[in-house]
């Protein structure tokens, strides 16, 4: 069976959509520390790992889980095509996940369009629930 993971992140938030036989089977939005993170990538690198994690549970050996990622260098990268120095460390963690996966994978660039939507609610969600929202009204 094919299972896509679609995975999202802006500078505030992240995101990943898990699809199992067209329907979804997990989802989640969440902030990502900016700690010590500069770019774009690294957040989106946590989007994947967070993920991974949780498409442990739903993918089997038969299955081709394919990893949708906004980013092509990353694509390229995550795919063995090309190497980047810098990231070394994302790029491990991710193998570390994968090796816990008993199925066949890829990355794409194409797939992300739940996540973003998902990341781009979750944005809403999130503004409505500020202090200042809470005073509106008053």
């Amino acid at each position: 069976m094919n299972i896509v993971l679609s995975c999202y992140a802006n500078k505030e938030l992240a995101s990943f959509v898990l699809e199992k036989g067209g329907r979804v089977v997990e989802k989640g939005v969440f902030s990502v520390s900016s700690e010590n993170k500069v770019y774009l990538k690294e957040y989106i690198f946590e989007a994947i790992i967070k993920g991974l994690k949780y498409a442990r549970n739903h993918v089997g050996h038969n299955d081709l889980l394919l990893i949708g990622v906004q980013n092509v260098h990353m694509v390229d990268w995550l795919n063995g095509q090309k190497e980047y120095k810098g990231y070394e460390s994302y790029l491990d963690d991710i193998s570390d996940i994968i090796e816990t996966l008993d199925c066949r994978y890829i990355f794409s660039n194409s797939s992300t369009k739940k996540a973003k939507k998902l990341l781009e609610e979750g944005l809403k969600e999130v503004k409505l629930e500020g202090a200042v929202a809470l005073f509106e009204g008053m």
